[in-house]
């Protein structure tokens, strides 16, 4: 089995080689269809287990991929004329930053300025987790202490998990403070806004 590093174009010629619908393939892989078409056309980015399942679904079907350089893989590969199918300007596959893979048409300083937030939250987690538990002043732990970082943390945690979703080109929770709450997301990006306030100490 090749190396191969699965982009859009390669799938989409796949499928098309092998006279599959968008609708079948996502039946039988149990996906979102809507994802698929955003996958192929460079909108949409599968996790490494969904790009994993895509290509051996192909290879299984009897597709065999071409030989590929890691460079090929980060670049736009075009569409066969007897496709009949042309490559929309739009399409801009992928590009890599600082080892993340996100979709080509996001914009690189609204990415770095993700992955600055995401190392930032990373290394006050880091710090918090090595924290030594502060003692209660009789005996035992300072338990709303404890429960302080401890939510903290797991802000942050999810925090980055939502900065991840959106380098995916995923729609997510913002953190922003918010006044008015109606929704259990409002609480949320009320909670993340507060979250990136706390001091070094807390996280």
């Amino acid at each position: 089995m090749k190396n191969v590093i699965l982009t859009a174009n390669l799938a989409k010629s796949a499928r098309i080689e092998l006279h599959l619908s968008q609708g079948k393939v996502a039946g039988d892989l149990d996906i979102s269809r809507t994802y698929l078409s955003q996958f192929e056309n460079g909108r949409y980015l599968f996790d490494d287990g969904g790009l994993t399942r895509l290509r051996e679904y192909y290879e299984e079907a009897g597709y065999e991929f071409p030989d590929q350089t890691f460079q090929e893989a980060l670049e736009p590969i075009g569409l066969t004329e007897s496709n009949e199918i042309p490559r929309s300007p739009q399409v801009t596959n992928i590009q890599v930053i600082d080892g993340f893979v996100i979709p080509g048409e996001m914009d690189r300083e609204e990415a770095e300025a993700l992955l600055a937030e995401y190392a930032e939250n990373t290394r006050r987690i880091q710090r918090a987790c090595s924290c030594s538990v502060k003692p209660g002043v009789l005996f035992g732990i300072d338990e709303g202490d404890q429960e302080r970082k401890e939510k903290a943390v797991l802000l942050l945690m999810s925090r980055n998990y939502t900065l991840i979703e959106r380098l995916h080109g995923h729609d997510t929770i913002a953190a922003c403070c918010k006044s008015e709450k109606a929704t259990h997301g409002d609480y949320l990006s009320d909670l993340f806004a507060k979250a990136l306030e706390i001091d070094d100490e807390a996280a």
